[in-house]
């Protein structure tokens, strides 16, 4: 019988072989290959399949595991880290991000499975970056070898919060492989994995997964399509995945909750009204698209326009390659559009469409705080319940709106995957949680987390329902409150130094928080800084947190990779108190200055500024790094193009000079600078006064700082009103 002869053949009595891989005969005895696994154990039962034709031929054909290939690793691959973060494992395409350390991701997440999961499907989903349509493929092969029934969105990259909604939907999977590096150049990729929910996993099992990657010597692969015929990789089709998340989730959700209708008859009474959707050459084209077809089959009129909706280039090239709606060159073309027509918006998603972008009405963008802080005011008084939650470098407009509509709010580490943590492991019931680079999640849709179509469509909605525009509407709550926030967000670069001291004032404030605050280290630094600030209090649950009296506040949080600083800085009702928290929180790091700051963490190895001409009849400034250069201008009759009442500089009269590292004069250097920073300054706000167009030229040789110094003064510009754009010498003609 079947049983019987196939335990005859599991004991070693009768051996088949076969001419061809995978399926054996019994009169193939003539062929090579046996049923003997490579490392030479016997199958398992479920490792072999027979059937008996009609012609009454015993065929056995072999499971996808059975066979399933072991590969080593090549020693040398075995080099690199691999370490999972709230993001999963990053690195640059082509470098680090290579195929052999995505198998052994790949192999370490189903040594994970076995151990740790042991049942359920692996979802495998990802963005257009380089490689990625592959690398999909070769994931699923590997699970598959190892018995991991695997379902993969193969047909069109797929945004992560609709992977997350279909994990979080479907008891069936068990865990998310999402590759993408959501924002981020086109350069870089990421191997994500997020548990069951489909939101950020915690980090035991991230730590546990990077263990198993890292330990490993070789993995297991089988044959993709083989595996597909014998039902362990089921691809999904793009038409099921948009009708469960779009037709299934977001329509019945928006029509419940009154938003469909809201929108609806905002677009039917306002005919000029018109949406700008912006992808970004990301994933979520497909899915904007079904859902604003429907709502302009329901307002009987067209009223969307989408742009970047291509995504298949995997170098982003139309948005500046880097689909990050809060960067202004990777948003120009939307901008542009918004600014023709006083009746247009733009709803913008990243890359993997876990963040989102808004430009108001006008031309206006709206940062997260703001809409964060919207989103919990106008669910609140459409009567949703629930905490509020916000990291603790998100404004504390957020904690404004909280407490005036009654609301507990809870402020996390940085990270939505705290969030996430609060909701699975304690149960939390979040209204909104979010922070301030733009990852954000609204309870009506908590099952795909952080969605930044979610949140679009709920922008959407509060325009619609308020007939408002978004910022009139966001001024209405600050009239509300009765208070105005001005928040900053920089980096500072650090010296190694200057690193380890703000690292060492910041384990000295974690371990003084039971300490009264009159005896806090930080209190007695700040006090010596800024007598005037008076600390009220010090918040040490991720980097250091110092708030005054007035609310107003700066946060330090050292990068983990690099000799930088995230200065964070928020300032209640002026602007000029965000600046003076910006100015005491770069004290506090040592900083004395921006400029010197930068400078120092540069560590030329010798700094050399000749002149400047300050033009303008040329509208703006030219910096030279040699006396020649000045020389030539005047010999060669350039003199016409300045006008007479134009400041020149001269090396004569600046005592700008070269010094090399260690040199007693290289602080002298420093003040030198900070001395043509501000004559810049006061040049730029002349031709201000004047109504003048402003244009900054930075010449001269590599290794003098241009970039350096065109980056300060940019930042300081802004600050002052101006309106900025840096061009590349690349981009001009000679």
């Amino acid at each position: 019988g079947r049983v019987a002869l196939k335990e005859a053949i599991l004991k070693g009595d009768v051996e088949i072989t076969s001419e061809y891989p995978g399926i054996f005969d019994l009169n193939g005895l003539q062929a090579q290959k046996s049923l003997k696994q490579e490392e030479g154990k016997p199958l398992l039962l479920e490792d072999v399949k027979m059937e008996i034709d009609e012609a009454g031929l015993l065929t056995l054909n072999r499971t996808a595991s059975s066979s399933s290939l072991f590969c080593n690793v090549p020693e040398e691959e075995h080099a690199l880290k691999i370490e999972f973060g709230t993001s999963g494992w990053r690195g640059k395409i082509g470098q680090d991000f290579n195929l052999w350390n995505v198998r052994r991701c790949a192999q370490g997440l189903a040594n994970y499975y076995q151990d740790y999961i042991r049942k359920g499907n692996i979802l495998v989903g990802f963005d257009p970056r380089e490689g990625n349509y592959q690398f999909g493929r070769e994931i699923a092969s590997i699970l598959a070898a190892n018995r991991i029934p695997v379902e993969i969105v193969i047909e069109e990259p797929t945004p992560s919060p609709v992977l997350a909604y279909l994990a979080n939907s479907n008891p069936g999977i068990s865990g998310v492989v999402n590759l993408t590096a959501s924002h981020n150049k086109y350069s870089d990729n990421g191997f994500k994995f997020s548990p069951y929910h489909g939101g950020a996993a915690d980090k035991q099992t991230t730590d546990k997964i990077s263990e198993y990657a890292n330990r490993i010597e070789g993995y297991r692969t089988v044959d993709y399509n083989r595996a597909k015929q014998n039902g362990l990789i089921r691809e999904v089709p793009l038409e099921k995945v948009i009708k469960l998340y779009v037709g299934d989730y977001i329509i019945p959700v928006l029509k419940d909750i009154d938003a469909w209708d809201a929108i609806v008859n905002y677009v039917k009474k306002n005919s000029a009204f018109r949406v700008i959707l912006d992808p970004m050459q990301g994933t979520s084209s497909k899915y904007l698209q079904a859902i604003f077809d429907e709502l302009e089959s329901s307002a009987e009129r067209s009223f969307y326009k989408i742009i970047h909706s291509e995504n298949k280039d995997p170098h982003f090239s139309r948005v500046n390659g880097a689909p990050n709606p809060t960067e202004s060159v990777s948003i120009k073309d939307a901008l542009e559009l918004v600014q023709e027509d006083n009746n247009t918006i733009a709803l913008l998603t990243d890359g993997d469409a876990d963040r989102f972008g808004l430009i108001d009405f006008g031309g206006r963008e709206i940062n997260a705080n703001s809409i964060i802080a919207a989103l919990v005011n106008f669910l609140a008084q459409k009567g949703f319940k629930g905490e509020v939650g916000k990291t603790v470098a998100t404004s504390n407009f957020v904690n404004a709106v909280a407490e005036y509509n009654n609301l507990p709010l809870i402020e996390t580490a940085v990270g939505f995957k705290w969030t996430v943590e609060r909701t699975i492991k304690e149960g939390t019931n979040f209204l909104v949680g979010g922070e301030e680079s733009a990852h954000v999640g609204i309870q009506p849709f908590f099952k795909s987390w952080d969605d930044g179509i979610a949140i679009c469509l709920a922008s959407l909605w509060i325009v619609a329902d308020t007939n408002k525009s978004f910022s009139r509407y966001t001024e209405s709550v600050e009239d509300t409150i009765g208070k105005k926030f001005f928040y900053n967000r920089d980096n500072i670069a650090l010296t190694p130094e200057l690193k380890k001291q703000a690292a060492k004032l910041i384990d000295t404030s974690k371990k003084e928080e039971n300490l009264p605050l009159s005896e806090k280290t930080i209190t007695s630094q700040i006090a010596e800084i800024s007598p005037q600030a008076g600390v009220a209090e010090v918040i040490t649950l991720d980097g250091l947190k110092v708030v005054d009296k007035k609310g107003n506040w700066f946060c330090i949080r050292l990068s983990g990779t690099e000799d930088v600083s995230r200065l964070y800085s928020e300032g209640v009702n002026t602007k000029q108190a965000q600046e003076s928290m910006h100015d005491i929180g770069a004290k506090v790091l040592g900083a004395s200055s921006p400029l010197v700051d930068v400078l120092r963490a540069m560590n030329p190895v010798g700094v050399a500024f000749a002149g400047v001409i300050l033009s303008g009849a040329l509208g703006g400034l030219v910096i030279v790094s040699a006396k020649e250069i000045i020389d030539r201008i005047s010999s060669r009759k350039k003199r016409k193009s300045i006008n007479s009442g134009d400041t020149i500089l001269n090396p004569a009269d600046s005592s700008f000079s070269s010094s090399p590292v260690g040199d007693p004069g290289l602080e002298s250097v420093y003040s030198d600078l900070e001395n043509l920073g501000r004559r810049i300054m006061e040049a730029a706000l002349k031709a201000k006064n004047l109504d003048r167009p402003v244009n900054v030229l930075f010449v001269g040789p590599p290794g003098v700082l241009k970039s350096t110094i065109i980056v300060i003064i940019k930042g300081v510009l802004e600050n002052l009103g101006f309106k900025v754009g840096i061009v590349d010498e690349a981009s001009i003609a000679p």
